[in-house]
């Protein structure tokens, strides 16, 4: 195999034994300068090797950890950290690096030393200063975006020329793309950059590929029952983003899907909080949250979540590409018109995808998505940018060969996505439709947090007593908690109380022998029907696809 660039080998990062000559600054909490006295002194690691991680925002650094993943536990090399501080979404690296326990150098310190290896997932910022070979690799999948979309003519980002070559010298050592297309856009716009290239495949790719058989496994720990649909909102950052065009899509859909039957995933690119601040983001969204928002944090857990999802709305962004290379039911809200070149990946998929309506209807639009979805359609045109190549494997290799180390005999490999850490809401008051036929009822519900209400004949408001926000509570005609006669008392549009092994009403008791596992709150709207019509007690109740057989009596 051909390495790029791995014939020139920059100054300083020759073949060097542990400990010999002069030792460098130390990467460390607290910093010390490289022309301190007895540098040495104060490490405790010694290492053949060290790499630079340059990062720059908070998607090229995620995608600098995957790579390094792949020199996890090798003793002889030493990785540091650095910022370029070239963007405007900065703040997020930060918080992501008190995260990891990453203690970044200071640029001025980084290009005043000598690596062995630097990496870097952006073409943005002035690698031209390091003092290392530089391996560029890419941190998004079909994207192509301008470098500025008032200018075209200054090319794309990632193949132009003003970002690859500096007084006529091409800075980066060698360039991983993840496929023919990005590497034909390179040729084109760069050709001496090109002659660096690589065709790599994509760790993120990778990574979700080899996820899919654990599916039902991520689907259980975000908490999805059999039959719960997923449905996940992806947006890239911008006035072009879905998230810009749309901010109420993740408000209409929870208000639009039943809620036993759907859950609602938000993921959003991380420089969006980067920009604004996850509690901007909260704040905004705090209705869909309360209504049971999945929101996924901007650091981790995005790919576990695709590969729960049975339906992904997205935009001209990475995470809706990826869904149509996993075979997802895919709908575009966005797709970044003005902002990506006619011949961009992103275009022709946007081109073939189906259209989200936000002014149409929601459910039908989402269960026709899933229903006509054929599979390898949309697949089949993300293939030319993501190479069905062992990305692990040629980023292992083409690192250790740019630093000049024979690889450890133990190979290492992409790792699972990570499940996130999600805090979600767990709504307690819903808006009810009650449909009775003979002894059976069926139940379907909406978060009130986000529903429109409507008084009509079957319909109603239903809460647990934890209900923080007693506006639900008051409104509530099916109540739920330890002591229900303190709840009619309490709460006068209350008609049906449940909890502590019985139901009571304005006008007696119901006996709960066997609820059949049916919660209080949903025992209590199957009762209402019944109670407001002086029909009999429910035999059946259907909740989206689950029947319980409650056994009542008066």
């Amino acid at each position: 195999m051909w390495y790029p660039g791995s014939g020139q080998r920059a100054a300083g990062s020759g073949q060097r034994a542990a400990g010999s000559g002069r030792r460098r600054a130390p990467v460390a909490a607290v910093s010390v300068p490289a022309d301190a006295p007895d540098v040495g002194r104060w490490d405790t690691f010694a290492a053949e090797r060290r790499v630079l991680a340059v990062a720059r925002n908070v998607p090229a650094t995620t995608r600098l950890m995957d790579a390094l993943s792949l020199l996890r536990g090798d003793r002889r090399v030493e990785v540091a950290f650095t910022l370029t501080r070239s963007t405007a979404f900065h703040p997020g690296d930060h918080e992501l690096m008190s995260d990891l326990g990453v203690h970044p150098m200071p640029w001025r310190e980084a290009v005043a030393e000598r690596f062995d290896l630097a990496l870097s997932a952006s073409a943005n910022g002035p690698l031209h200063e390091l003092r290392a070979p530089v391996l560029l690799m890419p941190h998004g999948a079909g994207q192509h975006k301008y470098l500025d979309a008032s200018d075209p003519r200054r090319g794309v980002h990632g193949a132009a020329p003003e970002q690859l070559v500096v007084d006529g010298r091409v800075v980066p050592t060698a360039i991983l793309v993840t496929g023919e297309a990005p590497l034909a856009l390179l040729r084109r716009d760069c050709p001496g950059a090109a002659a660096r290239a690589l065709v790599a495949g994509d760790l993120s790719h990778q990574q979700l590929v080899a996820a899919a058989p654990d599916r039902d496994r991520y689907r259980r720990a975000l908490g999805l029952g059999p039959g719960v649909r997923l449905v996940t909102v992806t947006s890239t950052w911008g006035p072009a983003s879905l998230l810009a065009r749309h901010p109420d899509l993740p408000e209409r859909l929870l208000a639009s899907l039943p809620a036993d039957e759907y859950r609602v995933a938000a993921v959003l690119h991380p420089n969006i909080a980067a920009r604004h601040g996850s509690w901007q983001i909260r704040h905004r969204a705090v209705d869909a949250i309360d209504a049971g928002l999945l929101l996924v944090p901007p650091h981790e857990g995005w790919q576990a979540v695709l590969t729960a999802s049975d339906c992904v709305i997205g935009d001209h962004g990475s995470v809706g590409f990826y869904a149509a290379a996993l075979d997802i039911p895919l709908l575009l809200a966005a797709t970044g018109d003005g902002e990506v070149p006619p011949d961009s990946p992103s275009l022709a998929l946007a081109a073939a995808a189906p259209r989200f309506d936000p002014g149409g209807g929601v459910l039908a639009q989402i269960e026709d998505a899933i229903a006509k979805h054929r599979p390898g359609v949309l697949r089949g045109l993300t293939g030319p940018s993501l190479a069905e190549v062992d990305a692990a494997r040629v980023y292992r290799d083409t690192m250790y060969r740019l630093m000049r180390l024979t690889p450890p005999p133990r190979e290492r490999g992409s790792r699972a996505p990570a499940v996130p850490r999600l805090d979600r809401t767990e709504p307690l008051s819903h808006v009810v439709t009650a449909e009775r036929t003979g002894g059976a009822v069926r139940l379907t519900r909406f978060p009130a947090a986000t529903a429109e209400y409507a008084p009509a004949p079957g319909r109603h408001h239903a809460a647990g007593e934890d209900e923080p926000d007693p506006r639900f509570r008051r409104a509530a005609a099916v109540l739920a908690g330890r002591d229900p006669a303190a709840l009619l008392e309490r709460y006068p549009a209350c008609e049906v109380a449940v909890g502590g092994g019985g139901a009571r009403t304005r006008h007696g008791v119901i006996r709960v022998e066997d609820g059949g596992g049916l919660p209080d709150v949903l025992l209590g709207s199957a009762l209402l029907p019944g109670l407001r019509s002086g029909g009999p007690l429910p035999e059946v109740v259907l909740v989206g696809g689950r029947e319980f057989r409650p056994r009542l009596s008066r």
